[in-house]
């Protein structure tokens, strides 16, 4: 058996949070270095590491935007108890379902070209496994759903990385009896692949660009027992870490950190419903080092240590920015940028309303002397003034005039 490795960081003659690669593992392959849980101090000193780069990131990430901005897309009505109007136009939600049918007019092609006459071969071949791995991967969706994070929220991330499918089919067998049942076969495939993060399942490092940042965590949710169990058969996770994690952890942790930023968007019932057997798992890149960490979202265990396993070293997530800020990393999505003018046609449309109410309202002055039933008024009495004095009848009140000044801000505003 080769001899254990592991990741040590250096707190004596090297900064606190470094960490370095000690020795590699060959028995894994030439390229991949596996590291298994050292002693207990080193392995807390790694997990108060990461700890504290996730509440870092966690730090600069506007969580309290997200939630505005989705809910300006949804534009949902909420009804005011004084019964004055409180409409909410869907002009974001308009703006972008009109910028993603632009988008969606143009499909994106990827055309394969060969340079010598021997390469026709190999471009009609490349080009089926490009198709079929854009049709496995459901692209076309995926980029869709990359729009729509970018024109909401202002940046999506893009995803591209080793994508490993495990299904469980059954085939007829005959037993000796004649009696047939279904034999269970288990197959599993993977492929490069791309896809759309949701945005509140990546932190990065605090850079206005991402070719600097240096590292970054994504979360992997809604992940049964079964999922976590099948990593004990991976030789490049922890075996003991992975069955002392499954022992301990309860259904989607809500730790202190796994639930800070996990119950954003979620309505009541989400909140509620804690999803039994669902665990969540914390995958941590580092760009500069090379260093791959598994963890749970609550950094209590180790799960994997190793070097970064894609060959290019970088990150493996990029970011479609729909409206740059200067020197920041988020963007301005439609959202934001049609926020006050919402506000505006929303105030002005909401005056129109409750004027049109107050000049179709009928007013009625009665005497003090003066009694009668609701039934007996045609069309029925909005409002009745009661005053005193001697007057022995009743008097309909001009109601006011409406001004039209408002319809003429609103198209200004429209236009």
């Amino acid at each position: 058996m080769a001899e254990q490795s592991l990741y040590k960081v250096q707190n004596k003659k090297a900064k606190k949070d470094e960490i370095k690669l000690v020795e590699k593992r060959d028995d894994i392959g030439k390229s991949m270095h596996v590291f298994l849980l050292g002693p207990d101090a080193e392995a807390q000193e790694t997990l108060g590491f990461l700890a504290k780069r996730f509440d870092d990131m966690d730090d600069s990430r506007p969580d309290d935007e997200w939630d505005i901005r989705l809910k300006q897309y949804n534009a949902d009505l909420v009804w005011r108890e004084d019964g004055l109007a409180n409409t909410n136009l869907p002009i974001e939600f308009a703006t972008i379902r009109n910028k993603i049918a632009d988008l969606q007019s143009s499909k994106t092609i990827v055309d394969l070209l060969p340079t010598e006459p021997e390469d026709v071969y190999k471009k009609d071949l490349m080009r089926d496994i490009w198709d079929f791995v854009w049709a496995e991967g459901d692209t076309e969706k995926e980029i869709t759903k990359l729009w729509y994070g970018a024109l909401i929220f202002g940046l999506a991330w893009w995803f591209e990385g080793l994508h490993k499918e495990t299904w469980t089919r059954y085939e007829a067998e005959s037993q000796t009896n004649g009696k047939v049942v279904g034999k269970p076969m288990t197959q599993t495939r993977s492929w490069l692949r791309g896809k759309a993060m949701d945005i509140r399942d990546v932190w990065i490092d605090s850079v206005p660009d991402i070719s600097d940042a240096t590292d970054c965590f994504i979360r992997e949710g809604d992940l049964s027992k079964d999922a976590l169990k099948g990593l004990l058969s991976d030789p490049n996770f922890n075996k003991e870490q992975v069955e002392a994690f499954i022992a301990s952890a309860a259904p989607q942790s809500a730790g202190e950190h796994g639930s800070r930023s996990s119950y954003v968007f979620q309505t009541r019932e989400e909140l509620e419903d804690t999803g039994e057997n669902k665990y969540t798992l914390l995958h941590y890149y580092n760009r500069e080092k090379g260093i791959y960490i598994v963890t749970d979202d609550n950094f209590q265990f180790i799960l994997r240590e190793g070097v970064n396993p894609y060959p290019h070293g970088d990150l493996p997530i990029s970011p479609l920015i729909d409206n740059p800020r200067y020197e920041e990393l988020y963007g301005k999505g439609e959202c934001e940028l049609l926020e006050n003018t919402k506000y505006e046609r929303n105030i002005i449309r909401n005056q129109i309303i409750d004027a049109a109410r107050m000049s179709n309202t009928m007013n009625l002055a009665v005497g003090e002397n003066i009694a009668f039933e609701d039934s007996e008024l045609v069309g029925g009495v909005m409002r009745v003034w009661n005053f005193q004095g001697n007057l022995g009848d009743t008097q309909f009140l001009k109601p006011p005039g409406q001004d039209s000044s408002l319809f003429n801000v609103e198209e200004l505003l429209r236009g």
